[in-house]
């Protein structure tokens, strides 16, 4: 266990940035987005939020009723210890996922409908980058 630790002790000092980071520029959102447009944002980021955290919630529920009543079929013994356990991870990654299907929808439907009620920035925005799209997709699988 020490061993350990002195390993992700070691791996931290030697990958942390030497010098201090660099202070970020201050901005003014006014300079790229309009009041508008700011609003939009705001009104669009603190549902989604709550959408996430409450996504969140419900699959660490999910877990955690799971760590406190395993089903049966995850306290017996494997024929093949590797591909149960395998088997046994993906089959709980899809079943902890599921209970929170329908908030992802809701989040996705409503991402949907935000980007396309953009203003006129918006728009040219977003001809260029789907005129753009083909010949980067064609460069991509080339």
């Amino acid at each position: 266990m020490l061993l350990a630790i002195a390993a992700a002790e070691g791996g931290v000092r030697l990958l942390a940035p030497r010098e201090e980071p660099i202070e970020p520029a201050r901005i003014d959102l006014r300079t790229y987005f309009t009041d508008e447009e700011i609003r939009r944002g705001a009104q669009f980021a603190r549902p989604q939020m709550a959408l996430d955290l409450t996504r969140a919630t419900i699959e660490l529920g999910a877990l955690a009723s799971v760590v406190r009543r395993p089903p049966r079929w995850l306290s017996r013994p494997f024929k093949r210890p590797v591909v149960g356990g395998a088997a046994a991870g993906a089959g709980l990654a899809v079943a902890l996922s599921l209970p929170a299907i329908p908030l992802r929808a809701i989040a996705r439907r409503r991402a949907r409908r935000w980007r396309t009620v953009g203003g006129p920035r918006w728009r040219e925005t977003n001809l260029a980058m789907r005129s753009r799209a083909p010949s980067s997709f064609v460069i991509a699988v080339a």
